[in-house]
């Protein structure tokens, strides 16, 4: 699990996957976008969503401030970033 408080602007470098983990991100203030399987998913305060394992995603802005958790199970390294 993985606590995050932004400042300022922040999004990955670009797409990845994870093989055989899912991923779950939890906005606690604030709001996130996010490109999955290439979908626009924006998740604001209160809300949270599950990437399932193998589907590609990208954090592409953090509308800040903003503070939440990422969740990934099993906590394995298994990232695969896609050019």
């Amino acid at each position: 699990m993985l606590h995050w408080n932004v400042d300022g602007p922040f999004g990955d470098d670009g797409t990845h996957l994870h093989r055989a983990s899912d991923e779950v991100y939890v906005v606690l203030e604030g709001s996130i976008e996010l490109e999955i399987d290439g979908a626009s998913v924006e998740v604001v305060a209160g809300e949270a969503v599950t990437v399932g394992a193998g589907v590609p995603h990208a954090l592409v802005a953090v509308h800040h401030p903003a503070r939440g958790l990422t969740i990934r199970g099993p906590a394995i390294n298994d990232k695969v970033v896609r050019p």
